[in-house]
């Protein structure tokens, strides 16, 4: 086509300028990717970030259905979450206070026994040994500047950290439900990237590669349809790559079955002698 005069050299230096801008995305990629593994620095040995990237993408896998869950099955896996129950673990302990406070109430009655041994005088004349024996009794009479003080205060402890566990319980259910919502939303925008929009990007990107090879079009259009289409496959690569993200999340309130597995897994296993 050059030849007949029918490409023109801006066409060819617009090819070369995407395709440039092309590899300044990948830098950046490849930037975004380098930081992302120092992050992960602090959890992970230096000699796995080094490595690089396993081409094998394995997805994370959801603990439960999430579309089928219903919402009292939901609340059970919640209240066995870890972060519940330490706090249920906290209530106790601050019930155990509030029992130890209220036995301050009863009597206190101590025995002291005393022994004391004597040995015989120099003129070789014995000595009776000594025995003491002492009772003491404390009456709480007066309670409401000691007792009573200590008792309220260990029972609005205790009060708090239950407070506390509802408020923890209601934020771990409000998170879920917001997850859950994207989780849903970005399964319907998958649905329609993979379906129909992919499919439309790419027929609409060959029209316009066709009609510019029979000299029909122009090669902005061209260009401008590659990119787009390109652009689409990125999108919907970043839904899925979201969609693992929220299940991930999810899977995080429904540690309490991730517990499950693994308990179930050490009692199957042998054990070693």
């Amino acid at each position: 086509a050059s030849t007949q005069g029918k490409t023109r050299q801006q066409d060819i230096i617009r090819a070369q300028l995407e395709l440039t801008r092309l590899e300044d995305k990948l830098l950046i990629l490849e930037q975004q990717l380098h930081s992302a593994k120092n992050r992960l620095a602090q959890w992970l040995p230096i000699t796995m970030l080094v490595k690089s990237l396993d081409d094998k993408f394995i997805p994370p896998v959801a603990l439960t259905d999430f579309n089928t869950l219903e919402f009292s099955q939901l609340m059970q896996l919640l209240m066995a979450h870890p972060a519940i129950v330490a706090i249920e673990q906290s209530v106790l302990a601050k019930q155990t206070q509030v029992s130890l406070a209220k036995q301050s109430y009863n009597p206190q009655i101590g025995v002291n026994v005393g022994y004391g041994y004597r040995a015989d005088t120099r003129m070789g004349q014995s000595r009776a040994d000594l025995l003491s024996v002492g009772v003491s009794i404390d009456l709480p009479l007066f309670t409401d500047n000691r007792q009573d003080q200590h008792v309220k205060s260990a029972i609005s402890i205790t009060e708090a950290t239950k407070t506390q566990k509802r408020v923890a319980l209601q934020k771990l259910k409000g998170m879920y439900f917001k997850e859950y919502s994207q989780l849903s939303q970005l399964q319907k925008r998958n649905t329609l990237y993979q379906n129909i929009l992919l499919v439309q990007m790419a027929e609409q990107s060959q029209a316009t590669l066709n009609a510019y090879t029979r000299d029909d079009g122009d090669f902005s259009d061209v260009m401008q349809a590659r990119i787009s289409e390109l652009n689409a496959k990125i999108d919907a690569l970043n839904i899925q790559v979201d969609q693992h993200i929220i299940i991930a999340r999810l899977n995080y309130y429904m540690s309490s079955l991730d517990s499950q597995v693994m308990g179930e897994l050490r009692e199957e296993q042998p054990d070693e002698h």
